[in-house]
């Protein structure tokens, strides 16, 4: 009998990326935490988690893990530049992959809600 074996050898497309990207935490003011009862939404976590990350994204870099686009993402170098968990970074909005500008995100789901709804009006 014969046998037909395939091998597929994928690699990421590459992106152009500076050697470090402009990352800037900014911790959530105690009074906006207890005004919009974050702490009741995230069961009583810590305030460490109640920031935004705004990221200085470059052209070419997608937002987040999709199609052929894994580890060259922008959530992805985030979080490995500074040293948070893998996917634990969440994006507020997106910007599309040739479009460079501010990112926003957030390490809590209930900040990046609260900070959605604040963009959206």
């Amino acid at each position: 009998m014969d046998t037909i074996s395939r091998v597929v050898d994928w690699h990421e497309p590459p992106v152009a990326v500076p050697w470090s990207i402009s990352v800037q935490k900014i911790d959530l003011p105690v009074e906006v935490i207890d005004e919009c009862r974050l702490r009741d939404a995230e069961g009583g976590t810590t305030d460490e988690s109640f920031a935004v990350y705004c990221c200085d994204k470059p052209a070419t870099v997608p937002v987040h893990p999709a199609g052929p686009y894994l580890s060259n993402t922008l959530t992805m170098m985030v979080e490995g530049q500074e040293g948070l968990e893998p996917r634990s970074l969440r994006p507020c909005h997106r910007l599309d992959r040739c479009t460079s500008g501010l990112t926003i995100c957030a390490t809590s789901p209930s900040v990046a809600r609260l900070m959605q709804r604040s963009m959206e009006g």
